[in-house]
């Protein structure tokens, strides 16, 4: 038996629709199969941050854009950030907003404008 492990893939991240061949060894036999990975693309979204005044309290939600999904608010990138629903802006202020539908998610940075 021979196997060819010359393009082995241990992890990968699809853009499209692929087949991917798995190939199991044990006690010198040598199994293939192959497995369709079927990918969903990202959700499409948008937000509307518009400038705030320095000092005033702003709601987040508020500046949520077009979708049918959930949009969440972060003061870090969502896998380390807490979620924050306001805001009290004295200058220019980074957040982020992780936004789910139908079991996919996308994020995005953004500032908040302040003006004085």
């Amino acid at each position: 038996c021979s196997s060819d492990l010359a393009n082995a893939i241990t992890t990968f991240a699809p853009t499209a629709n692929t087949t991917v061949y798995i190939q199991y060894t044990e006690n010198g036999c040598i199994a293939n199969t192959a497995v369709s990975i079927t990918t969903t693309a990202a959700p499409t979204f948008s937000v509307d941050p518009s400038p705030v005044c320095a000092g005033s309290t702003i709601v987040l939600s508020d500046f949520n854009g077009a979708g049918t999904g959930t949009f969440t608010w972060y003061d870090n990138l969502p896998s380390i950030g807490n979620i924050i629903t306001t805001l009290t802006p004295l200058a220019n202020t980074d957040v982020w907003v992780l936004y789910a539908e139908n079991s996919c998610q996308d994020s995005l940075q953004l500032t908040i404008s302040v003006t004085p």
